[in-house]
C-alpha cells in the first residue's frame, strides 16, 4: 500500500488548513533559530530578497517556481527559516512553497499521523521513477496556476558535490504547462553537507551538527514568457519545451553555483 494520494492530503478544509499554518509557523521558527542564532549563516542577494520576491509574486497571482541545489535532508525546512521572516513563516500561509517529498522518505505506510504532519508542512508525495506527470506534478500545476509557489530541487536527490548535475525536467513540464507562465527563482547553498552529513552508507545523519558556516545566494528571477514564446515561434515539442527550460534553469544555477565559490574563496583569501 502506497502512501494517501495528493487530493486526500491536500483538500485543504479548515481545519487542515490551521494545522498547516501552525505546523509551518512552528517548524520554519525552530529552523529559523537553527540557522541565524546557533549556526554562521550569510545571505547575498543578486537582487531583491527572497521574501520580496515571492511577496510580489503572491501579490499579483504571478506563479513562482523556486529552484536549488539539494545538499542534505534538511535543506528544507531549514533554508526556508533562514530566508522568510518570522512574520511570513507565521502570518503569510498562502505564499509559502509547496513541495514535491519523495514518498520513500517522507510518507510511510501506517503511519498517517506521521503523514498528516508532512503534509502540514506543504509536502506533496512524489513518486521517483513515475515521470512528470504524475499527480504530484499535477496538483503542482493546479497551485500555480493559483498564483501559488512551488519549490524544487531538481538534481532529483541529495548532492554533496559542488557541482550542478543534469537536472529533472519537472521544472520544464511546470512552466509549459501554466495557464500563465511563471516566474522561475533560482538560489544556491553551501554548507548544509555539513550541518547534517552523510555516513559512510550514504544514508544521513539525524543529529544536525550545528554551528556551520552556512551561505545562500539567491539569485535574479527567469521571467518564462519569452522562453515560451521563442519556444512557440521556433514550434518546439513538448518534450523540447521541457528540455529547454531546464538546461535554461541548470546553466542559471552553475552560473550562481561558480559566483558563490568564487566569493566564498576570495572571503578565506582575505
Amino acid at each position: 500500500m502506497r502512501a494517501m494520494s495528493v487530493p486526500l492530503f491536500y483538500s485543504q478544509p479548515k481545519l487542515w488548513r490551521r494545522g498547516s499554518v501552525f505546523t509551518i509557523g512552528l517548524i520554519g521558527g525552530i529552523s529559523k533559530f537553527a540557522l541565524t542564532h546557533l549556526s554562521e549563516t550569510k545571505i547575498y542577494t543578486e537582487g531583491d530578497s527572497m521574501e520580496s520576491i515571492i511577496r510580489t509574486c503572491h501579490d499579483n497571482n504571478q506563479p513562482l517556481i523556486t529552484v536549488a541545489n539539494h545538499m542534505s535532508c534538511l535543506d528544507d525546512p531549514m533554508l526556508w527559516g533562514a530566508l522568510l521572516s518570522m512574520k511570513a513563516l507565521w502570518t503569510q500561509w498562502d505564499s509559502i512553497r509547496w513541495i514535491p517529498g519523495a514518498e520513500e522518505n517522507c510518507f510511510y505506510k501506517d503511519k498517517n499521523l506521521q503523514n498528516l504532519f508532512v503534509s502540514w508542512g506543504k509536502v506533496m508525495s512524489c513518486r521517483r521513477g513515475d515521470g512528470v506527470y504524475q499527480p504530484c506534478m499535477n496538483f503542482a500545476v493546479e497551485r500555480l496556476n493559483l498564483g501559488e509557489s512551488i519549490h524544487l530541487y531538481v538534481e532529483g536527490q541529495v548532492n554533496v558535490s559542488r557541482t550542478i548535475p543534469r537536472i529533472k525536467w519537472g521544472v520544464g513540464r511546470l512552466v509549459a504547462d501554466c495557464k500563465r507562465p511563471p516566474v522561475i527563482l533560482p538560489f544556491v547553498h553551501r554548507g548544509m553537507d555539513k550541518l547534517l552529513p552523510l555516513k559512510d552508507d550514504g544514508k544521513s545523519t539525524w543529529i544536525p551538527q550545528l554551528g556551520k558556516k552556512i551561505s545562500i545566494l539567491v539569485g535574479n528571477p527567469i521571467y518564462t514568457d519569452k522562453i515560451l514564446a521563442d519556444c512557440k515561434r521556433f514550434k518546439f515539442t513538448e518534450v523540447a519545451i521541457r528540455k529547454h527550460i531546464a538546461d535554461i534553469t541548470q546553466r542559471e544555477l552553475q552560473r550562481l553555483a561558480k559566483k558563490l565559490d568564487d566569493k566564498l574563496a576570495t572571503s578565506v583569501d582575505s
